[in-house]
């Protein structure tokens, strides 16, 4: 199939709750094989509409249900109301290959993003975005708005201003926004993203997704994925890889942040949950059965307002199993409960290390870990952040093994290796000054060798 369009598609529909389908190539494909379609055209409908509308608007198909697309592309502006992306708005059993955004922007209400806006039960291969911004309310992404289940292979995005989820209406407050992915349940493997900033007045911000989140009985994992984002600011859960991680593996994962990690205390009169803000150098939560490995967070500082908790790697972690990790990083500034890697939770954590110094107006401040609950069990991590007397652990009612402080911020080749740090996952002597391991590629993993702690 090759097809062709160049021009605008307009809604001009008085009715929003219409359910307009709109695609720069073709509205709605049932059960097809489609490519070598291109649009330079756009696609538009800024009719004020309810964000449960069962619209979908896409720079080349609006509603893909069943088949495959190969081989297309679109430079078109897409602006509409639910589901809405650069190739197609609503994906459902598809597999799409070799299609690429490089447009303008994308704006809409819930499900936006940058190539699909919502996919189902799909399998996305060598795919890219490519433009200036993508802006909604709710699961906002530079390449997926929300993803349950999808399999995501080698794609990346590039975002040159921002990604935002801040449009409120009279039915919720934004959130879920993520460089590359808003919400996602299912598997990711090799894909990227450069984005100047992610942004929400609401819940979850992530330089890479706002929330990554599995099932209890499915092992669903993101490997390999990295992003580089100039700022990530959320009303509530801010993280410079992800907002919130639950139910999932994560492993051998980036995350640069070239500027700051930044939550601001969302109106308590509007939604309860919002008077406490969590904020993390890598996720802002993590949750039961999470399993992170390998993953590693640079960013300036980690600010946190109002109640809230704050850590170099996650700002709260339960019943997770962190491993092998590191944060580099100025500051953790927070007002209450604040760590070097955790702000508090129940966790596993191993071998880890973070350069962060911890500022705190509050007394429950750790090196390492701000407050630990019983039974989490971290050993062999350290702290090279130059926090003079405070102790590794802020506060706690658990157990735990060996803690390290580093006062001058260094620490010998030797001592490291005299840990138990094993030199199949860690480079211990890179030849700089201070002496900082490194992460190898793709270590060896056994799910098994990392349990969680049991909530019960």
């Amino acid at each position: 199939v090759g097809m062709h369009f160049n021009g605008t598609v307009k809604s001009t529909a008085i009715d929003v709750e219409c359910n307009n389908v709109i695609g720069g190539c073709i509205g709605f494909v049932y059960n097809g094989v489609t490519g070598d379609m291109h649009s330079a055209g756009n696609v538009l409908d800024e009719e004020s509409g309810s964000t449960y509308d069962y619209n979908a608007y896409g720079g080349v198909v609006g509603r893909y249900y069943v088949g495959l697309i190969t081989d297309s592309d679109s430079t078109s502006t897409v602006i509409g109301q639910n589901y809405c992306g650069g190739i197609i708005g609503d994906l459902l059993e598809v597999d799409c290959k070799n299609c690429h955004y490089n447009g303008n922007k994308i704006s809409g209400l819930n499900s936006v993003g940058g190539l699909i806006g919502c996919d189902c039960v799909t399998t996305i291969t060598d795919c890219s975005v490519n433009c200036e911004f993508v802006r909604g309310r709710l699961c906002v992404g530079g390449f997926l708005g929300s993803s349950s289940p999808a399999k995501v292979n080698n794609c990346y995005a590039i975002i040159s201003d921002k990604v935002i989820a801040d449009i409120e209406t009279d039915y919720d407050i934004p959130g879920y926004v993520g460089g590359f992915v808003g919400y996602s349940c299912g598997d990711m493997s090799d894909c990227k993203v450069t984005v100047g900033g992610v942004e929400t007045t609401g819940s979850y911000a992530g330089g890479f997704s706002g929330s990554l989140y599995g099932e209890p009985d499915v092992k669903y994992s993101v490997k390999n994925c990295s992003c580089e984002v100039g700022s990530v600011t959320s009303g509530y859960g801010a993280g410079g890889f992800s907002g919130s991680i639950d139910y999932i593996t994560v492993l051998n994962c980036k995350a640069k942040v070239n500027g700051n990690i930044v939550t601001t205390t969302y109106d308590p009169n509007i939604e309860a949950d919002f008077t406490r803000s969590y904020n993390g150098g890598f996720a802002a939560t993590t949750g039961y059965q999470t399993v992170i490995a390998f993953c590693s967070t640079e960013f300036d500082s980690v600010i946190c307002d109002g109640y809230n908790y704050a850590g170099g790697f996650a700002g709260s972690s339960w019943y997770s199993n962190l491993s092998n990790c590191y944060a580099k990083g100025n500051v953790v500034r927070c007002a209450v409960i604040g760590g070097g890697l955790i702000g508090s939770g129940t966790l596993y954590l191993n071998n880890c290390y973070t350069t962060v110094k911890v500022e705190s107006e509050g007394s429950t401040v750790g090196e390492i870990i701000g407050y630990l609950y019983r039974p989490g069990e971290p050993h062999s991590c350290f702290s090279l952040g130059k926090n003079g007397s405070i102790n590794t652990v802020g506060d706690t009612n658990s157990v735990y093994g060996e803690l390290y402080k580093e006062p001058n911020g260094y620490m010998p080749s030797s001592d490291w290796g005299s840990h138990p740090w094993s030199e199949d996952v860690w480079n211990l002597d890179t030849g700089s000054t201070p002496n900082l391991p490194t992460l190898k590629e793709n270590p060896p993993f056994n799910i098994s060798d990392y349990p969680c702690p049991d909530p019960y």
